[in-house]
C-alpha cells in the first residue's frame, strides 16, 4: 500500500510539473511565432537549488532592449547550464510579456523536461502498482 501512495505522489507531482511545462511550451511557441527575436547580452547567471544536495543549477540572466528600455531577466526555458557571461544570444520575447525571454533554440527547460519524465515514471509505477494489488 505504501508503494501505491509513493507512486501516486510521483504521478501527481509529475502531472503538476507537466501542466507547467505545457504552459511554458505554449508561451514559447507563441513567442517564436508572433514575438520579437532579439539579440541579448548575457550579464550573469542566477543559481537555484536542485534535488541533489550541494548542487545547483544556473540560469542565464540576459539584458535586451524593447522600445528603448533595457530589460534584465532570467531565461524561462534555460537548460540548467551557465550562459557565457559577456556573450550574446538570441532570445524571443512576447511583447505582452516582456519580462519572460525564451532561448530561441530551446523549447523546454531543464526543469520542464524533468517534470515530464517524473510524470511518465509516476504513471508507469502507479499503473504497475495497481495491477499488482
Amino acid at each position: 500500500m505504501i508503494f501505491v501512495a509513493v507512486a501516486a505522489a510521483a504521478f501527481l507531482t509529475g502531472a503538476f510539473g507537466t501542466v507547467r511545462a505545457a504552459l511554458h511550451g505554449a508561451r514559447c511557441i507563441r513567442a517564436r511565432r508572433s514575438g520579437l527575436e532579439l539579440q541579448a547580452d548575457v550579464v550573469g547567471n542566477d543559481s537555484g537549488p536542485t534535488a541533489n544536495a550541494g548542487r545547483y543549477t544556473l540560469t542565464p540572466v540576459v539584458r535586451y532592449h524593447i522600445e528603448g528600455r533595457a530589460i534584465v531577466s532570467s531565461l524561462v526555458n534555460a537548460s540548467g547550464r551557465p550562459g557565457p557571461t559577456g556573450g550574446a544570444m538570441t532570445v524571443v520575447v512576447d511583447p505582452a510579456r516582456p519580462y519572460e525571454p525564451y532561448d530561441r533554440y530551446r523549447l523546454l527547460g531543464a526543469l520542464d523536461g524533468g517534470s515530464i519524465m517524473l510524470f511518465l515514471l509516476g504513471t508507469a509505477l502507479l499503473v504497475w502498482s495497481l495491477a499488482v494489488v
